[in-house]
């Protein structure tokens, strides 16, 4: 978060991380306020058995906001925890991250990307995390879809302030796996023997 105002000090930066809720309270001189959280990843699943696949988990929302203030409010930040692996099975969906005011009306919600699933069959990708509230919405990158025995594909990418998150690319008709998404690109798909370049 940042925090603007008249007079001196003229601004103020908080940065957190990892899983917790602070609550912060505006100093007196703040008039305005700049605000983003994310989502957390969701976890991968994992498989032990041969004809299973599975897939990656998908990225968080992004969320970010720039509001008026007074002094003396309380914002209150609770950052969600990263989805669990699967070690032979399903991963768990990550966690939400929201940003909440006591009396400017902030309500910045960025939603944890869904868990990855593994069987056999076709495996469609985890879908990655929504965001809501703010100036700027982006949902996180999802896993790409798995079709082929032992196959695996990375995770997507979050969301972030420039758009939705890259998504892992699929894999079918070949043994592989493909890699995680980058923040603005997807990861290649493995198709038939062949990799295609997103």
């Amino acid at each position: 978060m940042t925090i603007f105002g008249g007079g001196s000090p003229t601004a103020g930066i908080v940065n957190l991380y990892g899983t917790q809720t602070v609550t912060i309270t505006v100093p007196l001189w703040a008039r305005r306020v700049w605000c983003g959280g994310m989502g957390a990843g969701g976890g991968g699943a994992g498989s032990n058995t041969a004809t299973n696949r599975a897939v990656g988990g998908g990225g968080g929302g992004y969320v970010e906001d720039f509001r008026s203030v007074v002094g003396n409010e309380t914002i209150t930040f609770t950052i969600g925890a990263g989805g669990a692996a699967g070690s032979n099975g399903s991963g768990t969906t990550g966690g939400s991250t929201t940003i909440v005011s006591s009396s400017s009306g902030i309500s910045l919600t960025a939603v944890g990307g869904t868990g990855g699933t593994t069987g056999s069959g076709n495996i469609t990708g985890a879908t990655g995390g929504t965001a809501s509230g703010g100036a700027i919405n982006s949902s996180g990158g999802a896993s790409g879809t798995v079709s082929v025995n032992s196959g695996a594909s990375g995770g997507g990418a979050p969301g972030h302030p420039l758009g939705t998150g890259g998504a892992s690319g699929a894999v079918s008709g070949i043994l592989g796996a493909s890699g995680g998404a980058g923040l603005r690109g997807a990861s290649g798909a493995i198709t038939g023997g062949t990799t295609s370049v997103a």
